[in-house]
């Protein structure tokens, strides 16, 4: 936001840009399961990422050995397909994450001190960017700050309020429920 000040006016601008928005890897696999069907997981993020085009950002808070499982020709696929699906970028917390690159990404990697090992040799080739976060939320670059990769699992006031009988359990809430923020 811009106050730009004069003899007798005050203006105040902000810029006008796309929403964006971010969703945690565990969300995602509530919607649509990462082991079992990757292929429609890459469809359910490119259909995301089409509706925000001010970026879609993944926060991979799932195990790495998600992807280790799959067999090595489909986790090879899916790794390109996530790092070159236009408009998303993913953000990884876990080390171990270095050794599945195989090329260069749209990749975060999020610690507080640089990336060593295979993720810090993808790191020093431009391969993959490292934010320096040091605490529990995710810092994204261009889009702010997410509290927690899995407070979408959270139910809120407003989901409670249009319920019309009390949960039978207190497990997670499973649906879909991205956050949007405005980018400036």
């Amino acid at each position: 936001m811009k106050v730009y000040e004069g003899r007798g006016f005050l203006l105040r601008t902000g810029v006008d840009a796309p929403f964006g928005g971010w969703l945690g890897a565990r969300q995602l696999d509530a919607g649509t399961s990462i082991r079992s069907a990757p292929w429609e997981v890459l469809r359910t993020l490119s259909d995301l990422a089409r509706l925000m085009p001010g970026g879609l950002s993944l926060l991979w808070d799932a195990p790495t050995a998600w992807i280790t499982e799959l067999a090595p020709e489909v986790r090879a696929g899916f790794l390109k397909g996530l790092g070159h699906l236009p408009g998303l970028t993913l953000h990884v917390r876990d080390q171990g994450f270095g050794a599945l690159l195989q090329e260069p990404a749209a990749v975060w990697h999020h610690s507080p001190q640089p990336p060593t090992g295979a993720l810090g040799l993808g790191w020093r080739q431009g391969w993959l960017g490292w934010v320096p976060d040091a605490g529990p939320g995710w810092r994204l670059p261009g889009l702010g700050t997410a509290v927690d990769a899995a407070s979408g699992w959270k139910k809120s006031a407003s989901r409670a309020r249009h319920r019309t009988a009390p949960a039978a359990t207190d497990a997670p809430d499973t649906r879909m429920d991205h956050r949007l923020v405005r980018r400036s």
